[in-house]
């Protein structure tokens, strides 16, 4: 049986050698040739003519029922569009946040993005909804850095 397998192997090995020489020498399946037959294709100058015998209608008419009417002047009256000028010279203001990582206190933080670690509270006040127990903190835990 083990010389069956060897067989096997030889065999399936020059199937794999012919196939890649066959193909290989094909010059119709080169990389090549594909590119000047797709560059062959002709394309005509003037698009088809639009069919002109489709008659349209020149209005259409569309019952609104006054319940939608209704409805809708008085959602009218609650849009508000803010059509003030932006100032150009108003600085953007960016907000920076910090994933808590293992180990890591409100003091490390802080001394991190403040360069002490006794502006803790600061951090600390703007996530108050986040942080239940200022000395407890939850690595994942995404916190906003006030400036």
């Amino acid at each position: 049986m083990h010389k069956d397998v060897k067989i096997g192997m030889v065999l399936g090995l020059v199937l794999v050698a012919a196939g890649a020489v066959w193909l290989s020498t094909r010059s119709s399946l080169s990389v090549r040739s594909r590119l000047l037959e797709s560059r062959s294709i002709t394309v005509p100058q003037t698009p088809p003519e639009a069919p002109t015998d489709i008659n349209f209608p020149s209005s259409i008419s569309v019952a609104i029922p006054s319940e939608v009417i209704s409805e809708q002047n008085e959602l009218s009256d609650f849009v508000v569009y803010d059509q003030s000028p932006i100032d150009q010279n108003t600085p953007i203001k960016s907000q920076k946040f910090h994933i808590v990582a293992k180990g890591e206190t409100l003091g490390s933080i802080s001394s991190k993005y403040y360069g002490s670690s006794g502006k803790w509270r600061k951090i600390y006040d703007n996530n108050r909804d986040i942080i239940k127990d200022p000395n407890v903190l939850r690595p994942g835990t995404k916190l906003m850095i006030p400036d």
